[in-house]
């Protein structure tokens, strides 16, 4: 799947609160152009392994675009990044969103470790994989 897709997907389901469910989808012509392009460079960022930046443009894009896609892009590059507290923050609110089955699943697998190397467990770092941002509905 290409990045596209995924960040298509991510700013498909965008709505007015974090706690949007997927029949709050809102049509692509009308998600910002700025915000499309912050998720892009989130984007890019996260396939460069620059982590933080990617956390920093995927904020950006949230707050022209509200979009759970986007809270567990954000997670997931806080998770890859080491920050299993923040990671964990933000997995929990992407799943408050009421996300689909598949999508609630990968999360809870997510937030599960990262709870553990939040809390004195260990802590894992593994490279990007196909489910490194949000999973399709």
């Amino acid at each position: 799947m290409t990045a596209r897709v995924l960040i298509a997907a991510a700013l498909a389901v965008a709505a007015g609160s974090a706690r949007a469910s997927a029949d709050d989808r809102v049509p692509p012509e009308r998600i910002p152009q700025k915000a499309r392009e912050l998720a892009e460079r989130g984007r890019a960022y996260h396939d460069a392994g620059e982590y933080m930046k990617a956390i920093a443009a995927f904020k950006e894009a949230y707050v022209l675009a509200p979009s759970p896609g986007l809270l567990f892009n954000i997670a997931q590059a806080y998770r890859l990044a080491g920050d299993c507290d923040d990671a964990a923050w933000m997995y929990r609110r992407f799943l408050d969103s009421n996300p689909g089955e598949a999508s609630r699943a990968l999360a809870e697998q997510h937030l599960s470790s990262v709870e553990k190397c939040g809390h004195g467990g260990l802590l894992v770092l593994a490279p990007p994989t196909p489910d490194a941002t949000v999973p399709e509905p």
